[in-house]
């Protein structure tokens, strides 16, 4: 089983999201067959799911997600009870992909359940509890927040019909979600806008639209070096990226 999940991470770690669920299925189904033999460890096993649905997550597979996140909570409060901080960090994963497909109420009372668990077990002034307290509070009180995941669909579905090569579809979706984005907020310290500018900047190529695919560019690589810093890896990447498609524009004008 650790084996499985050492080369899951390694690919995950690549990017290779599928091929890393691949290798945490095999654990899985080893994991499955000790249980019917007693000799399951309960931890390994959580980890192991908790695992595959992060990677579904980040596939967009949010729904999947969230059945193995509630999953892995009822194994925790089976295993060790309700009131075990490896409990509060089950809720916690659920809370967070209950936000991420806007279900606010739900994400509010589920993290609120972590945060309870923290107080008793771990006291108030314990931070993680207080970090708990922050999270609470920012939810309850977090505007927009369906007006940002509407838009984030709309880029991951403009991601799918990147992929599709359908890139009038995917054009249309963007601005749509730039639409969203200007109508309900407008911080671009928000990881999604970056990336919707990303996407936009490679669609507007594909449709050879040069100059808006240059500006598109612009802002994502600003967006990145403000929030993150030159010297961070995806800044970087973003500055190569950049350079490259102002030497593509010039070879064109050429």
């Amino acid at each position: 089983v650790n084996a499985y999940n050492g080369i899951s991470k390694l690919l995950a770690d690549q990017n290779r999201l599928d091929d890393a669920i691949q290798m945490l299925d095999k654990s899985i189904e080893i994991c499955i067959r000790l249980q019917r033999l007693g000799d399951l460890n309960v931890q390994t096993f959580t980890e192991t799911l908790r695992n595959r649905a992060i990677l579904l997550q980040k596939q967009g597979k949010l729904e999947a997600a969230t059945g193995l996140f509630t999953k892995v909570l009822a194994i925790q409060i089976k295993a060790v009870g309700q009131m075990d901080p490896r409990t509060a960090d089950a809720y916690e994963d659920l809370a967070g992909i209950y936000v991420a497909q806007a279900m606010q109420e739900e994400g509010v009372n589920t993290i609120t359940k972590a945060l309870k668990i923290r107080r008793k077990v771990q006291g108030d002034y314990h931070p993680m509890t207080m970090r708990l307290q922050l999270l609470v509070q920012w939810l309850s009180d977090r505007p927009n927040l369906e007006g940002k995941n509407k838009a984030q669909s709309m880029i991951n579905l403009a991601g799918a019909m990147i992929a599709k090569a359908d890139f009038e579809k995917a054009n249309q979706l963007l601005q749509l979600a730039l639409d969203i984005c200007k109508e309900n907020f407008w911080d671009d310290t928000v990881p999604i806008i970056a990336a919707m500018y990303e996407n936009m900047a490679t669609v507007k190529i594909a449709l050879g639209l040069w100059e808006d695919a240059i500006s598109a560019s612009a802002e994502a690589l600003k967006i990145r070096r403000r929030t993150l810093g030159d010297d961070h890896a995806d800044t970087k990447r973003h500055m190569e990226d950049h350079r490259s498609l102002l030497k593509r524009l010039l070879e064109n004008r050429s």
